[in-house]
């Protein structure tokens, strides 16, 4: 549990750390929000690369190799391939006790990560990094030594749809935020704290709910969602006019919309115990893909343009989830 626990406040520090590294090295906002886009990437691997331990060894010596290369010349692409396998190498090892661990705990230690991320700055993340995999490969080569993966050729009913939506929604804006807020603050310190209260208002909605008892998922999660696409339209408003009020108080809101995604395994009974892990890595990439090429394409009007975008993945998600509620009725 202790492990399962630091690997997940190593994986909070190293995902926002990537976006706080980006803006000390002065890095074009695309290519800062590439940063969690590889860290995400190395998530989604899990569900296709083999469990085995010549691979975590070969993976250690990799990192461990990129930061001798980036102590004499820093390099963007060898710090990509750091970020992808150690994020798949922490991954795989934090998989082994994930349904051992409370989603209150393992969310507040990710949530600590976020709030202590600025650590991840110094030495240009390669403390953290090597850290990171040398002790997941660790915990790692204690388990067995092949395991199969099963097959990433999955048929995406109704109720994934909803769920990659949904991720995609906050994965498409969510980098932007720390850089918009660090334009206005100067304070990487400040970036880390806002972001980690964000999370904890993400995940109020689920604690104030459940609390009430004889919860009606269905409705709060269309409530909430609604609530949610508002938020970011007015967020997209705002930021277009430079209202940065506005928009600081927009992104906090979106967390109590945003927070009701434990309702998408309630949407629909016969899904109820599916297993949405692969349908939330495909968001969490697919996400800031978008984003990095939004802010490529459109640098003057990023944050406008991102808080859109995932306005329209919160409509889409709530038209899949209609779909799929109707149909439940109609088959009875």
């Amino acid at each position: 549990m202790i492990n399962f626990l630091l690997l997940s406040l190593l994986s909070g520090v190293i995902e926002l750390g990537s976006v706080l590294l980006g803006i000390k090295l002065g890095v074009p906002v695309a290519g800062i929000i590439l940063f969690p886009f590889w860290y995400q990437l190395g998530n989604l691997l899990m569900s296709y690369l083999p469990r085995k331990k010549s691979l975590y060894l070969f993976m250690l010596a990799t990192v461990i190799l990129g930061a001798i290369i980036n102590s004499f010349s820093w390099s963007y692409i060898v710090l990509a391939i750091q970020l992808v396998i150690t994020s798949y190498c922490i991954q795989a090892a934090r998989e082994k006790n994930k349904k051992s661990c409370p989603t209150w705990l393992k969310r507040s230690f990710r949530i600590g990560g976020f709030a202590i991320s600025a650590i991840f700055v110094s030495c240009n993340g390669q403390i953290i990094l090597i850290a990171s995999i040398f002790f997941s490969v660790l915990l790692l080569l204690r388990g067995t030594t092949i395991e199969k993966v099963a097959s990433g050729k999955k048929k995406y009913p109704g109720i994934s749809l909803v769920m990659i939506f949904h991720q995609i929604h906050y994965f498409v804006y969510t980098y932007i935020m720390p850089i918009y807020l660090y334009q206005n603050t100067k304070s990487f310190i400040a970036v880390a704290i806002a972001f980690a209260i964000t999370w904890i208002v993400y995940l109020s909605p689920q604690v104030i709910v459940e609390k009430s008892g004889n919860v009606k998922y269905k409705k709060v999660f269309f409530v909430g969602h609604s609530f949610l696409a508002v938020c970011l339209g007015l967020m997209a408003w705002m930021s277009r006019f430079g209202c940065t009020e506005g928009v600081l108080c927009c992104w906090l809101l979106t967390g109590f919309g945003g927070g009701t995604v434990f309702c998408i395994k309630h949407l629909c009974s016969k899904y109820e115990k599916m297993n949405m892990d692969l349908s939330e890595n495909i968001g969490h990439v697919v996400g800031p893909f978008l984003a990095v090429c939004i802010c490529y394409y459109f640098p003057n009007v990023e944050i406008t343009a991102l808080a859109f975008v995932s306005c329209i993945s919160v409509v889409i998600a709530l038209l899949s989830a209609i779909i799929v509620v109707v149909k439940e009725r109609k088959n009875g």
